[in-house]
């Protein structure tokens, strides 16, 4: 297993004294808070998306300070909503990291196939005292990614052959082949087509079964128009699982695919 570490480097409306200090990556530099229960979000983070392999656990810790016996309560914010609060302790004064919470199971965390799932994660830090009304002080944020790696494959290989065929399909409709499902894992640069026609607004995604034949779509990009005939559409970055399949949209025109 590989580990990867980055840091919040944003935060939302100030409601912490000097909020500012926690994402300016110095650990000398402290956020406060005295008042109970007043949270403050951080809403970025240093991670790329690049997709290093398979990500198998996602933790957070803090640097940071108190008396002792107060907690700063750590709770994820995902695309889907709130994770679980998570409670640390501070040291007292100069200040230390805490342990690590782990996230990765969380109430509505993502299934983590994406590397952007940790690029659009946030956090909320909210003080919780104990008794005395002392200052709870945070320093920076970190999060830790455990992941597998996986080697790159020379060419993923997804979807159907890009041939003249002898149908095509329609406009205004998601199209997904679902008889070659990508044999491997990455990002997709380039992708094949032979457009039957003009296509117009051709949006190119991949997808994954959630239940039955239900299907969700895992990534897309925007192509935009295609000339008809045989293409190869570079400089795209697709997100894809292996055993995902590839789709397709547009507003007018058709893809060879019979």
């Amino acid at each position: 297993m590989a580990e990867q570490t980055y840091y919040f480097n944003a935060r939302g409306d100030v409601v912490w004294t000097d909020p500012d200090n926690i994402v300016d990556n110095n650990l000398t530099t402290w956020g406060y808070a005295t008042a109970n229960g007043d949270p403050q979000v951080l809403t970025g983070n240093t991670c790329p998306a690049d997709d290093l392999g398979t990500i198998t656990k996602v933790e957070l810790r803090l640097f940071g300070k108190g008396d002792g016996d107060d907690k700063i309560v750590i709770t994820p914010v995902f695309t889907g909503g709130d994770g679980d609060p998570h409670e640390v302790v501070p040291v007292v004064d100069p200040g230390d990291w805490t342990d690590y919470v782990d996230i990765t199971g969380d109430t509505n965390h993502p299934d983590w196939s994406l590397w952007s799932h940790i690029q659009d994660l946030d956090c909320k830090l909210t003080p919780a005292k104990t008794g005395k009304a002392n200052t709870v002080y945070c320093s920076k944020v970190e999060i830790r990614v455990t992941y597998t790696w996986v080697p790159p494959v020379a060419e993923i290989d997804i979807g159907a052959e890009p041939i003249d065929r002898i149908s095509a399909t329609a406009a205004f409709t998601t199209f997904v082949d679902k008889n070659n499902p990508a044999n491997a894992s990455g990002i997709l640069h380039s992708i094949k087509i032979w457009a039957a026609t003009n296509i117009t607004g051709l949006r190119v995604g991949t997808f994954y079964l959630t239940n039955g034949n239900t299907l969700k779509c895992r990534d897309s990009e925007l192509v935009g128009d295609v000339e008809a005939g045989f293409h190869t559409l570079s400089e795209l970055s697709i997100a894809v699982v292996e055993g995902d399949f590839i789709g397709s949209y547009f507003t007018a025109g058709g893809i060879e695919y019979v």
